[in-house]
């Protein structure tokens, strides 16, 4: 009855019935114990209609701002080495909730009652016997179906308890060790299986979810990608050969078969998109493996970027899907892959597929983002390129086929008849309000026409006035 909405907003939605659930799933008192396994199953019956009763109330109660309920989560997360598997993932869950439906509850339970630290310890724990005493992968054993679901509702908590650090500027010493590890417990979990091989992509979204909830300002990319393990001992320059790259893979993963698959779910590429242009901003090393894996230098330029069977193909092809966050987060990992550099970018893509993000970005007119990007790794032009470069079109970003062209044989007269035609079209759509001309601002990004007349005019009036003195 309790995942009924209609059955809880009628009939639980109070004190009195929600006092009573605490209590028999011993919210109220975390270290009773007992062996009586109609006891158990009454605590978890009663930690599963809260779990209801909160999300289908959005916590109209505001049990989420309980000081005393919030402490007592944290110590039944606390205590999960004498919990069972179901009583662990359900007080994950109802942490998650109250982390989600209250921001007040939130800050609690992070300064209050230490849940990021718990959670991470939890973490730790099911991790066991893949990382070493420093958060460090040793072993990449795969992790049981147990294991798996409560590392994935570890994963959704961290999340939440980890956004609201993205807003602040200062952090204390040991915000910034709990992000190290939160950071470090996420990649062995990114290079972890699970027994159930249907779970391992749930699994690694949600860690991917996790880092991307840490501030960059905070992000260890050592702990991402670490040494491998027979370069620990080795001294020398530390190139991206010597380094770990199985996090990031389990990532690449992820977005190729949603990708190729077509299983095209905003839900989970917005995020994952996100999370790898951030990444590439973050880490050379990083860009530079995406690079090499999505962008290899481009040598077929007689079909159109968006058209083919590589991934590279199938992620242009994004820029124009109808999901607006969806097609931005696309066009930005590709311009972070291409340093975020205009004329690099558009030679990759075309420039009909770039509009909208240059557009988005004030880019029309050129330049490149602020990011900064080491000059020690050149893209430079394939032959195959400078072969071709002044036969592409620009906007479609390939060598169109040859066609007739339907002037040929026209006198100049009929020429200037057609081109007159075509303007008075134009205008006539154009004061019916149907399109509207667009021009490039001197900020990059688009205005109307008639603004861009009228501020030329100005420009030149004042010159005018200017040279009469």
């Amino acid at each position: 009855m309790s995942r009924d909405r209609h059955v809880v907003l009628k009939c639980m939605n109070n004190s009195a019935f929600l006092n009573i659930l605490f209590k028999f799933g011993k919210f109220g008192d975390v270290n009773q114990e007992s062996d009586d396994k109609y006891d158990q199953q009454s605590e978890l019956n009663a930690s599963r209609c809260i779990s209801n009763v909160i999300y289908l109330t959005r916590d109209s109660q505001g049990y989420c701002n309980d000081s005393k309920l919030l402490k007592n989560i944290v110590l039944k997360v606390a205590s999960h080495k004498v919990k069972s598997y179901e009583q662990n993932v359900l007080s994950l869950r109802i942490m998650l909730l109250a982390s989600i439906m209250s921001s007040d509850g939130r800050r609690q339970l992070i300064e209050d009652f230490d849940a990021r630290k718990i959670t991470l310890d939890f973490l730790k724990h099911l991790l066991k016997n893949n990382i070493d005493q420093s958060d460090k992968i040793v072993s990449e054993s795969s992790l049981s179906v147990n294991a798996t679901n409560m590392c994935i509702e570890i994963s959704k908590v961290l999340f939440n308890l980890n956004m609201d650090m993205r807003r602040k500027s200062l952090y204390n010493q040991e915000e910034l060790s709990e992000l190290e590890c939160a950071v470090a417990l996420c990649a062995a979990v990114l290079m972890s299986k699970s027994d159930d091989i249907s779970l391992t992509e749930s699994l690694h979204y949600n860690a991917g979810n996790a880092i991307y909830s840490v501030p960059p300002a905070c992000f260890k990319v050592d702990k991402l990608i670490p040494l491998k393990a027979e370069e620990k001992s080795s001294t020398g320059k530390l190139t991206p050969e010597r380094k770990n790259f199985k996090a990031i893979a389990s990532l690449l993963d992820i977005l190729q078969h949603r990708v190729m698959s077509n299983t095209i779910a905003t839900d989970i590429l917005h995020p994952l998109l996100a999370l790898l242009s951030q990444l590439c901003r973050l880490s050379r090393d990083i860009r530079l493996y995406f690079k090499n894996k999505i962008l290899p230098p481009r040598k077929d330029f007689n079909h159109r970027p968006e058209e083919g069977s590589e991934l590279r193909n199938k992620l242009i092809e994004l820029f124009t899907h109808n999901d607006t966050n969806l097609k931005h987060a696309a066009a930005d990992f590709l311009f972070v892959l291409c340093k975020e550099n205009v004329d690099r970018f558009v030679k990759y893509t075309g420039y009909g597929n770039a509009a909208g993000l240059l557009a988005a970005r004030g880019f029309l007119a050129g330049g490149r983002g602020d990011t900064e990007y080491s000059d020690t790794d050149s893209d430079s032009d394939t032959e195959e390129y400078k072969q071709v470069c002044d036969e592409i079109n620009p906007v479609t970003g390939h060598i169109p086929p040859k066609q007739v062209n339907p002037l040929e044989g026209m006198t100049d007269e009929q020429k200037e008849y057609l081109a007159v035609q075509l303007a008075n079209e134009i205008s006539k759509l154009s004061s019916s309000d149907i399109i509207q001309p667009m021009s490039v601002g001197d900020d990059g990004k688009l205005i109307p026409l008639q603004q861009k007349v009228h501020q030329t005019t100005l420009k030149e009036e004042h010159s005018d006035s200017n040279d009469e003195f």
